[in-house]
């Protein structure tokens, strides 16, 4: 035997950190490929699910319905989403005048990739609950404000700023549209290879789990689920998931896969 064969018999790879751990992942159509690709890279099985396709309600830039930027004190953008078909709306310009706010680095990040130069950004925490209760927007009443968002989303927001003396006007730039595909999603339940989902709002949680047959759904109760937003551990708490959800820092993958490394590698859950 031959000096190179000896050395790649006593070498034996080591396992990728995820490796036996099937995640699925159910951000919108055309957001889950990055992530996937992490987790693929690490040795973990994905499914790719997403549940929202995301559609502009605004085909052209600069339309007339869209409202000046420069009418405002701040735009306020709560999504990366919101960035990415705001943008479009605003003509593909950001104003002079507006100060750009995002509720969370995610957004922070698209608005810096689309050529914004400040932005602020909450230093603790992420969504409009941090945003709140940041310094900057402690004292607001008389400002002008513009809340960027998608159809049917929260009024929290616009309502808090509201109560404490802003000018708040909201602008919805997309819509969520539901992917009829349960049925393949109820196969890789029956299968048995998932072992976490990842849930990165309340309305996915809500429209994934009514998408399911009722079997369906007891399996999808059955995963670990993995997520970032207060509002969905609750939803996930109410809709009776059995096992205490994984929660990460934030929204990105950057948290989401570090938690998922955390829980995977780390001591085994006690039984």
């Amino acid at each position: 035997m031959n000096k190179v064969s000896e050395t790649t018999l006593r070498r034996r790879p080591e396992p990728k950190p995820l490796a036996g751990l099937g995640v699925l992942l159910t951000r919108p159509e055309g957001q889950n490929d990055a992530l996937a690709q992490r987790i693929e890279n690490l040795g973990g099985r994905v499914c790719a699910h997403p549940i929202f396709t995301i559609r502009p309600l605004f085909k052209t830039t600069a339309t007339p319905a869209v409202p000046h930027p420069n009418r405002y004190d701040w735009l306020i953008f709560v999504s990366p989403n919101a960035v990415e078909h705001g943008f479009n709306a605003l003509g593909q310009r950001w104003p002079r005048r507006a100060k750009l706010a995002a509720v969370g680095e995610g957004t922070a990040r698209r608005l810096h990739e689309l050529g914004a130069r400040q932005v602020y950004v909450p230093n603790e925490g992420f969504g409009s609950e941090a945003l709140v209760d940041s310094p900057n927007f402690k004292s607001v009443r008389g400002h002008k404000f513009l809340v960027l968002r998608g159809r049917g989303g929260r009024d929290w927001l616009a309502s808090q700023l509201a109560s404490r003396g802003a000018d708040v006007e909201t602008l919805e730039i997309y819509e969520r549209v539901r992917r009829p595909t349960a049925g393949e999603l109820e196969e890789k339940l029956f299968e048995g290879d998932l072992d976490v989902v990842t849930v990165t709002s309340a309305q996915t949680l809500l429209a994934l789990i009514e998408g399911l047959s009722d079997e369906g759904a007891v399996r999808l109760r059955h995963l670990l689920l993995l997520t970032a937003g207060s509002r969905v551990v609750e939803l996930a708490r109410v809709l009776g998931f059995v096992r205490q959800p994984l929660i990460a820092t934030g929204p990105g993958d950057e948290s989401l896969l570090r938690t998922l490394l955390d829980w995977w590698t780390g001591p085994e859950e006690e039984s």
